[in-house]
Order: structure tokens, then sequence, then C-alpha cells
């Protein structure tokens, strides 16, 4: 708690305003703006499924991560957030706009300090339906905050590194092809540490400039 005290139980429900807490006196509840940091006993399931959503099995991510989400959504354990945001990319990954929509939304509601990734969530769907400007103007938080991050936790990473990727998707598409190159580099060298997100941006980097930069000389497709 931010008065110091530790406090350990079983989270038996959350709500918008806080969660409540079992343990040998009864069962309490405690406002998320009274807590300091809650550490969750997540069992292996948990990992199994954010294992699936990084090796792109998204449908059995999705079916993981569920439980976790419905149960503990809007706990400050950044696993949960992480979570949050995983169900709706999983979603998005397979095409289910509808089901993603919502669960940014709450993102966006539940873990209000992290926003700029729910964000970054809505501009993949605005990606999906081809809305590119509107796209790029969702990610501009996510690029802003970039700039003034030195040190990015492991989630801000991930956030950082979608957000450049889905930016140079924007770009190509606008034919701004040596802005995208920057952004599809930004994402693979800068954001490494999002190894699945880094690897895809790197392959449409090089396809990029492979496409582009044909005859010799200076290239037409380069980084300013």
């Amino acid at each position: 708690m931010k008065d110091s005290k530790i406090i350990k139980g079983v989270v038996t429900s959350v709500d918008a305003d806080g969660f409540f807490l079992k343990d040998d006196k009864g069962t309490f509840k405690h406002p998320h703006n009274r807590v300091a940091r809650v550490t969750l006993d997540l069992p292996a399931a948990f990992d199994q499924a954010m294992k699936a959503f990084a090796e792109g099995k998204y449908s059995e991510a999705a079916k993981g991560l569920k439980p976790f989400v419905d149960k503990y959504a809007g706990v400050g354990d950044d696993r949960v957030a992480t979570a949050l945001i995983s169900l709706a990319d999983a979603c998005v990954e397979q095409g289910d706009v509808a089901g993603a929509r919502p669960l940014y939304e709450k993102f966006r509601k539940l873990y209000a300090s992290q926003q700029d990734r729910a964000e970054v969530g809505m501009a993949k769907i605005a990606v999906l339906e081809r809305k590119y400007d509107e796209a790029l103007k969702l990610l501009e938080p996510s690029i802003a905050l970039a700039a003034k991050t030195q040190s990015p936790t492991p989630a801000q990473e991930r956030g950082f590194c979608e957000a450049f990727y889905l930016r140079g998707v924007c770009l190509e598409e606008q034919k701004k092809y040596s802005e995208a190159l920057e952004s599809y580099l930004t994402a693979a060298v800068i954001y490494s540490g999002y190894s699945q997100m880094a690897a895809k941006a790197k392959q449409q980097a090089d396809r990029l400039r492979q496409e582009h930069n044909k005859s010799p000389g200076t290239p037409t497709v380069y980084v300013p």
C-alpha cells in the first residue's frame, strides 16, 4: 500500500475503483489509488498463454489470456495490463475488430497512465480499415513519448516498437518511402527488445530498400 503496509490475500473481484481482497480477517475493498504495487501469484497457464502469443498462436493465446483478463483486469500488476493489451492484439491479428475495440477501450479506462498503448492498439484497427491518417494521429502520443524516454520499460519498448512499425506501414501506403524506412529501422534497431515486432520491421525495411533501390549509385529510398 502507499502507506508502506503489505497486505496478502486472495483477490475475489475487481471493479473500476478498486479490488476486493480476502484474508484471515475477512474480505475488504482496497481502492486502486491507495495501492502502490500489486504482485499476483499467477499460475503457469499465464506464462503459457503469453508464450503462445509470442509464437503467433493468437487463437490459443486469446483462449488462455481471457480468464486472467476477466478476473483481474484493473489490478495494478503490469502483467495483467500486458495480458489485456495482448488479448486485444490477438483479436486484431485474427481480424476480430469488433472483439478488439472494446478491449482497447477497457485498457484505456483501467490503465490511464498507459493510455498511449491503447492508442497504438486503436491505430492497428485504423490500419486494418486503411484509415492511415487516423492511425498516424493515434500514434502521435507514443512517438512523442518515445522521444522523451531514454530507458523504456519492457511494456514501453513493446509499445514504441509497435508504434514505429505501424507508422512505417502508414507512411509507406502514403508513398513516403524514406520516412517509412526510417520508422521501420527505428522499430527494428532502437526498440529491438520486442524481438517479434523488431524482426518484422527489419523484414519490411529490407523489402522496401530492395524494391526501390534497384539502380546503382545514390539510393532513392534512404534514411534522411
